[in-house]
């Protein structure tokens, strides 16, 4: 929702739909990097839950799906 909500105004602000992809992306990139550590800081999360080398898999995963509902957000402004 957060994804998708935030490419759908910056789209609909930006009057193009390309601004959906790179704001849904942006926002993934952001929770995927500092959100992971506030959570681990925070103690929401195990430390371990997934290994150091998989962080950057995930991460990359989360910025794609980020893109792709950007991409649809954008197209439904």
């Amino acid at each position: 929702m957060v994804y998708a909500g935030t490419a759908y105004f910056a789209a609909a602000e930006a009057g193009a739909r390309l601004a959906g992809p790179v704001a849904g992306a942006t926002v993934a990139a952001v929770d995927a990097s500092l959100g992971w550590r506030l959570s681990r800081r925070l103690g929401v999360e195990e430390p371990a839950a997934v290994a150091e080398h998989g962080e950057s898999a995930v991460a990359v995963n989360v910025i794609a799906l980020g893109a792709v509902l950007g991409g649809l957000a954008g197209l439904i402004a």
